[in-house]
């Protein structure tokens, strides 16, 4: 007990040995009882004021207490590690276990979210081969493929966003940003939708407090939409009729948005986890939803790289009103510094235009000479990387270049380093399905005028390049 004699161990009454009254109390009621304890484990206090664990052997005989202490300290260090160790694979088990379950859970509900879709643009398309049928009802079929193809690139895009979120690898880009018109785009994207889907019950409302067009803040616009989006995906999947509205308003140093409606609403229960990835409400017995089980976990994880919150307030079968929160940064770059953009047009005369695609898969290069035609544009085709840069070597002339990412031999970003030693001011578009990493970050820096990402739709390949003939940027 690290005492330096028996005189001065005798010299202390027993209760001072032990690390409280209690213990001391339970210690005799044991050995009176019994006249003796076997094995019996507590703590003691030494002569250092350390505490150590002991074991007692000892025997009570005519009022004196005599016997054997073992200290039995780093025993019992060991036992509470084991203990630890355990408690750490209990909880790891436990979480073993709820992630294969959620993973299957994730993976029948992927293949149902997967196959739905895919049913759809099969069906459809089998439909279209039918020689007789009514251009009517052709344009309503491509309209549904187009639909579902979105669907499942969106379920892709956001599967592959929360991959990156947890892997800590998506990064935030903030630029200016024109609030009120990137609202005022969604807001329209999403109406041309519900008119194609036939949903015309739902009164849709935007509200934008500052009236003008160039309010003009900083962040990450491709970020923001996102978040946006895919809340109003939300919206327009648990309200079948009513109202959805979205907006913002100003609150001190923080801009506050909103998506409310009219819809199902979420328990208490719902509220708890609807914000976890892989979760999603299944437990409805008149319809299931569609859905990943990601957006809503995409948007939270999104949120805190950007310096936000995100909540929702809702009763069950009242709607509800999701909220979320971001710096407010408002641009301080004067107006008449703002360059004056080219406005995007839907099509452009690419008459004896000459037009480079760097893009080794055969398919996407007849798609796009496909898309090209009408603008009576003239294509060369660069089968990957090497090629393209051979073109210039050769003294071939060029308005512009559309260069895909990821090809053999060399790839975009090597070529487009070497074409633009050759030709400084050309313009070089990355049209490309690369889509991890900070491929749009990397593109700018070495060379690139643009970054178009895979599926482009005609409209949008069109207006990029006719925005960078004719404006000379």
């Amino acid at each position: 007990l690290h005492y330096d004699s028996v005189e001065k161990l005798m010299s202390h009454p027993l209760l001072s040995f032990f690390k409280s009254s209690d213990s001391y109390d339970a210690f005799l009621r044991i050995l009176v009882k019994n006249n003796q304890v076997r094995n019996y484990e507590l703590e003691l206090v030494t002569g250092s004021d350390q505490t150590i664990w002991v074991n007692i052997n000892a025997s009570l005989q005519r009022n004196i207490i005599s016997g054997m202490i073992l200290d039995i300290t780093e025993i019992k260090k060991d036992e509470r590690k084991e203990l630890a160790y355990q408690e750490e694979l209990k909880v790891a088990k436990e979480r073993a276990e709820e992630s294969d379950r959620q993973k299957s859970a994730f993976l029948a509900n992927i293949s149902h979210e997967v196959r739905t879709p895919m049913n759809a643009i099969i069906g459809f398309s089998h439909l279209l081969a039918d020689p007789h049928i009514s251009s009517e009802y052709r344009k309503e079929y491509v309209g549904r493929i187009t639909q579902n193809c979105y669907s499942l690139l969106n379920l892709l895009e956001n599967i592959l966003d929360v991959s990156k979120l947890d892997a800590g690898k998506l990064k935030i880009y903030e630029r200016e940003c024109y609030l009120n018109q990137l609202l005022a785009f969604i807001h329209s994207t999403f109406s041309k939708e519900r008119k194609i889907q036939e949903e015309n019950r739902i009164n849709f409302r935007l509200y934008t407090p500052i009236d003008d067009e160039s309010f003009r803040i900083i962040t990450d616009q491709v970020r923001l939409q996102q978040i946006i989006s895919n809340l109003l995906d939300n919206a327009f999947k648990f309200t079948e009729k009513g109202s959805i509205e979205f907006g913002y308003t100003v609150q001190h140093e923080m801009l506050k948005f909103y998506v409310k409606d009219t819809g199902l609403g979420l328990s208490e229960d719902d509220k708890e986890y609807v914000f976890d990835s892989f979760r999603k409400i299944e437990d409805r017995k008149t319809k299931l939803f569609s859905g990943a089980g990601v957006g809503l976990a995409k948007c939270k994880k999104l949120l805190k790289l950007l310096q936000g919150e995100i909540w929702v307030e809702s009763q069950s079968g009242k709607g509800a009103s999701f909220y979320f929160t971001i710096p407010l940064k408002v641009s301080q770059k004067p107006k008449d510094e703002l360059k004056e953009e080219i406005p995007l047009k839907e099509s452009y005369s690419l008459k004896d235009k000459k037009i480079l695609v760097a893009e080794d898969d055969l398919l996407n290069y007849k798609l796009v000479e496909a898309i090209l035609e009408p603008a009576e544009a003239t294509l060369s085709w660069a089968r990957d990387g090497m090629e393209a840069v051979e073109f210039f070597r050769l003294g071939n002339d060029f308005d512009i270049v559309l260069m895909d990412i990821r090809m053999p031999r060399m790839d975009g970003f090597k070529a487009t380093q070497e074409i633009r030693r050759l030709k400084k001011a050309l313009p070089i578009l990355a049209v490309t399905a690369y889509g991890l990493g900070n491929e749009r970050e990397m593109a700018m820096q070495v060379g690139f005028n643009d970054y178009i990402s895979k599926p482009v739709s005609p409209e949008t390949l069109i207006s990029a390049i006719g925005k960078y003939i004719y404006s000379g940027s």
